[in-house]
């Protein structure tokens, strides 16, 4: 049975832990069904990949960077998401 958010596409950021609000949301929205991207810079991008990888590891993965869009300033940001997503649900 497909779930509530089956071919939604779903942008979350803040992930930098299993323990973080963010996590728990774009893990049910994957389970749900989403196709989800997380959104990280600097510092903290490795604490997202390292998150991203915990998440339902029975799920099937694209890629392991292409679920996470570094992002070094803004205009790079706009150039990587439509990429990844033809539109945010």
């Amino acid at each position: 049975m497909p779930g509530i958010l089956e071919g939604k596409k779903i942008l979350v950021t803040g992930v930098l832990t299993p323990a973080s609000i963010a996590f728990a949301i774009a893990d049910t929205a994957q389970q749900e069904g989403a196709d989800i991207v997380l959104t990280s810079f600097g510092r903290v991008m490795s604490l997202t990949e390292k998150s991203a990888r915990r998440m339902h590891p029975s799920l099937p993965r694209r890629s392991s960077s292409a679920g996470v869009a570094s992002t070094g300033s803004s205009t790079r940001s706009r150039s990587l998401l439509p990429t990844r997503l033809a539109a945010i649900s």
